[in-house]
This record gives C-alpha cells, structure tokens and sequence, in this order.
C-alpha cells in the first residue's frame, strides 16, 4: 500500500502538509520548500530521464548527448562540452 502525502503551499504564506483529510496548516519554512524539493527529485529524474528516452528513439545523436550532459541530484542542470560546442535555440 502506497501512502500519499500531501504538500501545497497555500496562499498567505501557508503550507498544508500532511495524508488525505489529515493536513495540517504550517507556516512558511524554508525547511518546507527544501522539503518539497528533496521528494520531488526522483519524479523530476525519471521525467526527466523519460523524456531522454523518447529524444534518442527519434534522434540517437541527440539522445545520447543528453544522457550524457544532462545532470540530475539535488540539482539539475544540462553541462555542455566545451571542446564541442552546441547553440540550442529556445522558442515558447
């Protein structure tokens, strides 16, 4: 059995944390935003590692730069190779 928590940081500064019908109302701590990010991190790796995945199934070139230069943890962060270089373009 899987048990959900529940963190939604609520307007006004507050925080309810806690199980369904259970949630308590906290103020804002820092610890909570830090907190949220901790257990997020493995649902932004494995989006983000899913993500990757689909890439290199339409362009393998593509796809295993990014598994290569892609970094997730406490951080994540794309780290370019500087002997070769890539201008990505970004559009909304």
């Amino acid at each position: 059995m899987i048990t959900t928590i529940h963190m939604h940081q609520q307007p006004g500064g507050l925080w309810l944390v806690g199980g369904a019908g259970q949630e308590i109302s906290l103020p804002n701590l820092r610890g909570l935003h830090h907190l949220r990010a901790l257990v997020a991190q493995p649902a932004v790796r494995k989006a983000i590692m899913a993500a990757v995945a689909r890439i290199a199934e339409a362009d393998p070139w593509l796809g295993r730069h990014l598994r290569d230069h892609v970094r997730t943890g406490s951080e994540c962060r794309y780290e370019s190779d500087p002997d070769h270089p890539i201008r990505w373009v970004l559009s909304a």
